[in-house]
């Protein structure tokens, strides 16, 4: 009887740590895997899908970021931001922070992005580029693509195809 309770206890030990391995749901397991993904990595996979026509190469200062966006340095962990040089209004920006610091990055990217559009017109390659531009959060990530092959780009909607390049990239990089 004796040997019979105890491997009744052994059983139910065994059962209930069973139990608790499988309480980890899968998006906790995301979760963690996209933790560790560098926003650099993040752009350095956007180059690579833009190929030949990805233009930006100048790399932003924490200054000429917070200049540009008005994303200050206590405003995220870390920043990958490439633009082009002179008048062309390519930008490739991956920002990632705590949820708080996303929330913020990403009002202050679409303020960004909305002064662009009001002040773009109709007709123009760079216009339907900065029209179909996308802001776009994946958990602590934000981003702004303005990009696209110009050879490709006739229309609004081509304009949109191509920063959905950037933005699709992105979403296969965190495994969303």
């Amino acid at each position: 009887m004796v040997t019979m309770l105890a491997t009744a206890c052994v059983f139910s030990a065994c059962q209930k740590s069973v139990d608790v391995e499988n309480t980890t749901a899968p998006s906790d397991v995301e979760m963690v895997s996209t933790q560790d993904i560098g926003v650099d990595a993040i752009a350095q996979e956007v180059k690579l899908a833009y190929g030949a026509s990805f233009v930006p190469t100048e790399q932003l200062s924490a200054t000429q970021i917070e200049q540009k966006f008005s994303i200050g340095t206590g405003m995220y962990e870390e920043a990958y931001v490439i633009t082009a040089k002179g008048d062309t209004p390519e930008v490739c920006a991956v920002f990632s922070g705590s949820k708080d610091m996303a929330d913020q990055i990403e009002v202050a990217l679409n303020k960004y992005r909305n002064s662009l559009v009001n002040r773009a017109s109709e007709g123009k390659k760079n216009d339907w580029m900065v029209q179909g531009s996308k802001v776009i959060r994946y958990d602590s990530y934000v981003a702004l693509f303005i990009l696209g092959d110009k050879e490709e780009i006739t229309d609004l909607n081509t304009a949109r195809e191509q920063n959905d390049i950037g933005c699709n990239t992105m979403k296969r990089v965190l495994q969303k």
